[in-house]
């Protein structure tokens, strides 16, 4: 079984993102990696995981002290290692709105 490091440089990789050196550890680049796009803290649970609003106050301060141009996102790994796995991405409303809009701008060009 993969280390949680371990876990986290993976799913970096499977997404494309840069994984964050000692995340967490009083460094000044906060959450576990990020893209061109978000800041991403990866949370890993068998059966279920609690998101809170101090949870999400965390993983937006850390996005801030990170890089305040990118939105915060949690993603989210439920199963255990070697069973089926559900991934989840929990993003703020104004990013899911860019991305709607973005689609509503590609489609219409596409007509």
């Amino acid at each position: 079984m993969p280390s949680y490091n371990q876990k986290e440089i993976n799913e970096s990789k499977r997404i494309g993102a840069r994984p964050h050196k000692n995340s967490g550890r009083g460094m000044v680049e906060k959450g576990d990696g990020s893209n061109s796009l978000c800041v991403i803290d990866y949370k890993f649970a068998n059966r279920s995981f609690t998101i809170n609003q101090d949870k999400w106050a965390k993983i937006c301060s850390d996005t801030i002290k990170t890089d305040p141009d990118k939105y915060p996102m949690l993603l989210l790994i439920l199963g255990e290692d070697g069973h089926p796995q559900t991934r989840l991405a929990v993003i703020e409303y104004a990013l899911f709105q860019e991305l709607l809009d973005e689609h509503d701008r590609i489609d219409q060009e596409k007509q």
